[in-house]
């Protein structure tokens, strides 16, 4: 499979849960389909992965689902994708040091 087609294919597939999302309203259904944009949006494999994307709809998965039994597993990612936003800020304050360092 080449970019194109896996491109097209996680198009297709978010643009499917984002129907279910707005079909859903709050029902339970739009846990599921919160829960599945986040991955689909977050999957190594999709070429237009956007971790700040996934991270939005985890959140939005813990505030408008918070009895949703998907809300600990959207938690979990919260988390590890927080822990990545940190990760990069450090990078870019020693990048920012060492730039200092040299003049």
């Amino acid at each position: 499979m080449d970019d194109r087609s896996s491109k097209a294919d996680f198009d297709h597939a978010l643009s499917q849960y984002e129907k279910m999302l707005s079909k859903s309203g709050k029902s339970s259904s739009g846990d599921i389909a919160l829960m599945s944009l986040g991955l689909l949006s977050a999957h190594y494999a999709n070429p237009g992965k956007d971790y700040k994307k996934a991270l939005g709809y985890f959140i939005r998965l813990e505030k408008e689902f918070p009895e949703s039994p998907l809300v600990e597993e959207a938690k979990i990612w919260i988390s590890v994708f927080q822990s990545f936003e940190k990760a990069k800020q450090v990078d870019i304050e020693i990048e920012e040091k060492k730039k200092g360092i040299g003049k």
